[in-house]
């Protein structure tokens, strides 16, 4: 089963904001040059917030692909690379064989089926690359498909590829699109999320007014998404959001003590008073305007402020 990891990124700098997530380039024992970073994902803007309501996110499925794509131009910041096919691949390990990809443009850019015995080494797959294009190949086309880049590179004909992918991303701001070229030394302020050193398979950052990037810890993070969840049902159910110097005195806090379990305790009892108003709403009307109405159970987990949600 593949792994997922979450980021949520609190914003709190200021201005509004754009995020996106990039990946370390993987090792390519590549000799067209340079490997590219790609955009991985981009998210839409978000308003900064100073109480911590204002939040981003990114999902990720620990997945591997070999992708092939064309560009019309050059490999460089800024352009775009499309998608002409990909497929899934299992790194190599101590008891098994990475997958191995041919690579041919005869027919379009794309891996033949099925693949060639399983060759690649440890921690990597490879793509071998045949005989059937040219450096640059003049033929080249945009072609979008389903599945982003990460880091590209110009392939040679005839030639083996071994690659080593990471799980360390960086978040960064600015406004690009998913699988576009960027240049990381100009893009400004970065902050590493370093998977293969976390216990955890989720974190949380906090953007403040210097750009930079804070670590939350996962028990403020946790009041946090309490914060972001309770100004949800309030827009929702049409109640006017609390007032930003009372939600800004969420300061972290564990299971006992400091400001967070008690106020933590008073966000739940103003949860299921709204709840009750929207159960009362819907056990009476048996529908709103002939639109079936659905209400949440909100289980208070044993962390002092946390909470879950179950849709009923």
């Amino acid at each position: 089963m593949a792994t997922n990891y979450n980021i949520t990124i609190i914003n709190t700098s200021g201005a509004t904001q754009s995020y996106l997530l990039f990946a370390v380039v993987p090792k390519v024992n590549t000799t067209s040059g340079e490997v590219f970073t790609n955009v991985f994902m981009a998210a839409p803007p978000i308003v900064s917030k100073p109480n911590g309501s204002s939040q981003t996110f990114f999902n990720i499925t620990r997945e591997f692909y070999a992708i092939c794509g064309t560009s019309i131009r050059n490999l460089a910041a800024g352009v775009q690379v499309g998608t002409s096919d990909y497929e899934p691949v299992i790194l190599g390990n101590n008891q098994k064989a990475g997958t191995t990809m041919s690579f041919t443009t005869a027919d379009g850019a794309h891996f033949p089926m099925p693949p060639p015995a399983a060759t690649a080494p440890n921690g990597g797959y490879t793509i071998v690359t045949d005989s059937s294009f040219k450096i640059p190949n003049p033929s080249g086309m945009n072609m979008n498909g389903n599945v982003v880049p990460v880091a590209t590179f110009l392939a040679a004909p005839s030639t083996t590829y071994n690659i080593y992918p990471v799980v360390k991303y960086y978040i960064a701001t600015g406004t690009y699109s998913p699988g576009e070229i960027i240049n990381v030394q100009a893009i400004g302020t970065t902050q590493l999320v370093d998977f293969t050193a976390s216990t955890y398979n989720s974190v949380t950052y906090m953007q403040l007014n210097d750009g930079t990037y804070q670590l939350v810890p996962p028990t403020q993070a946790k009041m946090y998404k309490l914060l972001r969840l309770k100004a949800e049902k309030a827009k929702l159910l049409g109640y006017e959001d609390v007032k930003e110097e009372e939600e800004g005195k969420i300061t972290g806090g564990s299971g006992s003590g400091g400001e967070g379990e008690p106020l933590a305790r008073e966000l739940q009892e103003v949860f299921m008073k709204m709840l009750r108003s929207v159960e009362a709403t819907a056990h009476g009307n048996g529908n709103a305007n002939g639109k079936t109405v659905r209400t949440s159970k909100l289980v208070a987990a044993a962390n002092g402020g946390g909470l879950e949600e179950e849709i009923l």
